[in-house]
């Protein structure tokens, strides 16, 4: 993970990657990463929010499979070793819903890739509360 944190210039990826597998019609729908204030402090082992996520595009479709950000306007058609990263708070660390994205369905072929998410209190601007 070292070398994919500085390359998102991140720190503290706090999870393995996780690989998905998209066969034909699969698909996810559009959604968001960050967590509640209760989320926060039901399921997040103090490590705050989630504020960013890097996915990386490890097998490409014959058609269809891109991922969207709809309130962007934004679409990426999948290829492979393309990474992804965006934030889901904003510099003051709201919880922001442009980051509102999604997988496209697949309509030929199989679509892997490769998720990883950083948290808030592992990057170096975040002093930890007692």
């Amino acid at each position: 993970h070292l070398r994919l944190d500085r390359a998102v210039k991140l720190r503290g990826s706090t999870t393995a990657f996780q690989i998905y597998k998209y066969r034909l019609g699969g698909a996810h729908e559009p959604h968001m990463d960050f967590f509640s204030d209760e989320e926060i402090k039901i399921y997040n082992d103090n490590l705050g929010n989630r504020n960013g996520i890097a996915m990386i595009f490890i097998r490409p479709t014959k058609r269809g499979g891109g991922f969207a950000m709809p309130r962007l306007g934004i679409y990426i058609a999948p290829s492979p070793g393309t990474m992804l990263v965006w934030h889901n708070v904003d510099i003051h660390g709201r919880n922001s819903e442009d980051s509102v994205h999604g997988g496209c369905p697949v309509y030929m072929g199989t679509k892997l890739i490769a998720i990883t998410e950083y948290n808030a209190l592992l990057q170096n601007d975040v002093c930890v509360k007692d």
